[in-house]
């Protein structure tokens, strides 16, 4: 059942889909290497080539998050936060298969 909210929305869905990952992969960083400078962690997940795995956990409170809106009813923020998750799936797929 759609429900007539201002959470109901595609741009909020799209904005929250696109924002959790960024906090996530902050949190990420400051939780294991806040030692080093941000910048110095970026070379460090690229110099270890596990920069594919970092960006597929920062992705994955998103599907939390679709949950969330489809079991509250908000089914047009879930078709949001669902186009950014294939968003950043597209990432993965051109980091991992095309780009290197």
């Amino acid at each position: 059942m759609k429900k007539e909210s201002r959470f109901n929305s595609l741009k909020l869905g799209l904005v929250l889909g696109m924002i959790v990952p960024a906090v996530t992969f902050s949190i990420l960083y400051f939780i294991r290497h806040d030692y080093m400078t941000f910048r110095d962690f970026l070379h460090y997940i690229v110099l270890r080539n596990v920069y594919i795995q970092v960006i597929t956990m920062s992705i994955v409170p998103n599907v939390l998050l679709f949950f969330l809106f489809v079991r509250n009813g908000y089914l047009s923020s879930a078709r949001g936060t669902l186009i950014a998750t294939a968003l950043f799936t597209g990432i993965i797929f051109l980091l991992r298969f095309i780009v290197f």
